[in-house]
């Protein structure tokens, strides 16, 4: 698995997460847990991972949705 992007914020690793999913990508969110218990200190971000051959299409899906998002 490899870290296509990491989040200071669990929804917003959480929607990215869910709308690759929904689109056929295995993910794995890391230090989510972690995250939690340290909210106040913000010091471990929660990285979003795929399977390396799924790398190069997650990146530009999300990209679009957050090109998408910005219109």
């Amino acid at each position: 698995m490899t870290t296509i992007r990491s989040y200071t914020s669990p929804p917003e690793a959480s929607v990215c997460a869910s709308f690759l999913r929904a689109n056929g990508f295995d993910v794995v969110l890391l230090d989510e847990a972690s995250f939690q218990m340290n909210y106040s200190a913000m010091v471990i971000p929660i990285r979003l991972q795929v399977p390396e051959e799924q790398v190069a299409e997650a990146v530009t899906l999300l990209e679009a949705m957050r090109n998408k998002k910005e219109e």
